[in-house]
């Protein structure tokens, strides 16, 4: 939600990004909204359904201070498709304190920049297409994925398609050489942001996150001040960090400037559901979910015959040879995944793909902002906007994943991230 001053001196304008079906829920369930003007606006870009209100009027203070607890910021235009999809089901959701609404399942662009094998960039162009397409309204990148190459084609596909930009998320600090505490200082960072600026062809980014940073960082207020005067410079509009641990991501948050917490979640990786989404969501703390399919053995592609390139992480990074061991089938033994992914694939839903019913499984959680899976080429990424299609999990099957985990999957992972 978002508020502007209206020209009255006694009044906003309330946007409220809103289907019709939900202004007829809102406006039979509550008698205030039934005394407010509900208008629309046309145009060749974007239609939204407006709420004006007078602050004069006393019966409205409920409903009022409702809305002024939402942070004050630009009026928000967004094309009327993102918001009401045509036939996808896709929800959105604020992006925590900030002024975007995000589909629930974005576009994760690892893939696209490297380390999984060969991507061509045509098929990089392709995948993010279709995410787009599908209505995906959420990218996520980093500058080091390809060296810039991830940043780059999402500029120029973005470029291309021209009209409202989805929000797009980067992340600094794995340029560093040796990757220390002491080199996520403002320098370092602003030139990581003027890097990023650059390659994906804007003047402030939507949000930049630290990228899972030593842990030292946490404990040093100076990052995280330096990044408040990159946000009052301009050059970003909001920042968060992405985490390996809970423990880093509940210290992250104590920080109040710290808009988004990105961590891995998934049936495999189950502990971020036992404190830090109650505290993310308390502080409302958006929450972005990585490594979602655990690099692939939530596809139920995977085999132990499956045969990885030599620039995969997959089989680079297997035992944590070059980054945490927690990135690369979210840390799980590979053997010990194949047999869980079997006891997994059980419960999916008949007609409905592993990967969809896994995407499924994070998004049952309320906490969970935006999942990003990632995709090679085009089919993978409209196979991941289908988990949006699925009905909610029964108690009973999240009650068996549980049990999936417990019995096979904690032992390994648990007390570790």
């Amino acid at each position: 939600m978002n508020t502007v001053r209206h020209q009255s001196s006694n009044a906003f304008v309330y946007c409220r990004l809103l289907s019709y079906s939900y202004v007829t829920q809102l406006r039979s369930r509550s008698f205030v909204l039934k005394r407010i003007a509900i208008s629309e606006i046309r145009s060749s870009r974007s239609r939204l359904l407006i709420l004006r209100m007078s602050l004069s009027q006393n019966r409205y203070a409920p409903l009022r201070d409702m809305l002024q607890a939402c942070p004050h910021s630009e009026r928000l235009v967004v094309p009327w498709h993102f918001i009401t999809n045509g036939d996808n089901p896709m929800k959105h959701h604020a992006f925590g304190r900030t002024s975007f609404v995000v589909t629930d399942v974005g576009f994760g662009a690892w893939q696209i920049g490297g380390a999984w094998g060969d991507v061509s960039e045509a098929d990089g162009r392709a995948a993010l297409n279709a995410a787009l397409d599908a209505g995906m309204t959420f990218i996520d990148t980093a500058d080091v994925y390809g060296d810039g190459r991830s940043e780059k084609i999402i500029a120029d596909v973005l470029k291309a398609r021209g009209g409202t930009r989805p929000m797009v998320a980067t992340k600094a600090g794995r340029r560093l050489n040796p990757h220390v505490a002491d080199g996520y200082n403002k320098a370092n960072l602003e030139g990581f942001i003027d890097r990023s600026l650059k390659n994906l062809g804007v003047e402030s980014l939507d949000l930049v996150q630290l990228h899972c940073p030593p842990t030292e960082v946490f404990y040093r207020p100076e990052v995280f001040a330096g990044l408040d005067e990159l946000q009052k410079a301009g050059k970003i509009k909001g920042y968060g960090v992405s985490v390996s641990t809970v423990e880093e991501g509940l210290k992250a948050i104590e920080y109040p400037g710290v808009l988004s917490i990105q961590i891995i979640y998934n049936i495999f990786r189950q502990r971020p559901d036992h404190l830090f989404f109650k505290e993310a969501k308390r502080r409302n703390v958006a929450v972005i979910v990585r490594v979602p399919l655990a690099s692939g053995l939530l596809s139920g592609k995977i085999t132990r015959d499956t045969k990885f390139a030599s620039d995969d992480h997959r089989n680079f990074n297997r035992h944590g040879e070059a980054f945490d061991v927690g990135e690369t089938f979210a840390g799980v033994p590979f053997e010990v995944g194949l047999q869980a992914v079997e006891e997994v694939r059980k419960l999916v839903p008949a007609g409905a793909s592993m990967a969809a019913f896994a995407l499924r499984w994070i998004l049952m959680n309320e906490a969970v902002t935006v999942v990003i899976p990632g995709a090679r080429n085009a089919e993978q990424a409209k196979g991941n906007a289908a988990a949006a299609d699925l009905a909610p999990l029964s108690a009973d099957v999240m009650s068996a994943t549980r049990e999936i985990y417990e019995r096979l999957i904690a032992a390994h992972v648990h007390h570790r991230w």
